[in-house]
């Protein structure tokens, strides 16, 4: 049974150290700083989580796991194969710019991908959510909605597309307007998968 504010605790944990990951890596921050930030003693970090590696694999645990849970359900809204990649690709784009932080972190920190666990996590959420594209990708293309091109190629292309425009924000040297964003990749996506192009 949970203490009173057990979950709490463990929750700022995370938002604390997500933070610091952020801002200076994972071997910059110290498990001190975490403890520091939160309020709490290092020992009691260590009795919720048991190290550092423990903080960032729940925190890469819980951003995998929404973005699944986020893509999953803005497929299942219905519609055409259009409108249904349009909301997947608007849903990973939208959970990526809230979760700016930790997105940068998963994708971009070498300490993660130094880590087979953590490195295999994020490659296993990919692959699903590149799964759940090329499926949408193939049913338009057999229904002549869309062209036919090879449906996992595209749904890597566009996952791709989606985690760049955020991770390397700042290199436009403006901030990014994430809904802008979301629109320019869908009508990328959807005028290059109409048929009547080249392969069409």
């Amino acid at each position: 049974m949970k203490h009173i504010g057990e979950e709490s605790v463990k929750e700022r944990i995370l938002s604390v150290a997500g933070a610091l990951f952020a801002r200076l890596g994972y071997h910059g921050t110290s498990v001190r700083a975490i403890a520091e930030g939160v309020g709490v003693t290092v020992p009691a970090l260590y009795y919720h989580f048991g190290s550092k590696r423990g903080i960032m694999l729940a925190l890469v645990e819980e951003h995998c796991a929404r973005k699944q849970a986020e893509v999953r359900a803005a497929l299942e809204r219905g519609g055409c194969c259009a409108e249904r990649l349009g909301n997947a690709l608007t849903a990973y784009v939208n959970l990526m710019a809230a979760e700016v932080g930790m997105a940068t972190v998963v994708h971009r920190d070498p300490s993660l991908f130094a880590d087979p666990e953590l490195r295999q996590m994020v490659i296993a959420t990919e692959r699903v959510l590149a799964d759940l594209l090329a499926a949408v990708v193939a049913e338009g293309a057999d229904t002549g909605e869309f062209r036919r091109l090879d449906p996992h190629h595209v749904a890597l292309v566009l996952l791709a597309a989606a985690r760049v425009g955020h991770v390397s924000r700042g290199l436009g040297g403006r901030p990014v307007d994430h809904g802008a964003l979301a629109g320019t990749l869908i009508d990328l996506v959807l005028e290059g998968l109409r048929p009547g192009g080249p392969e069409g």
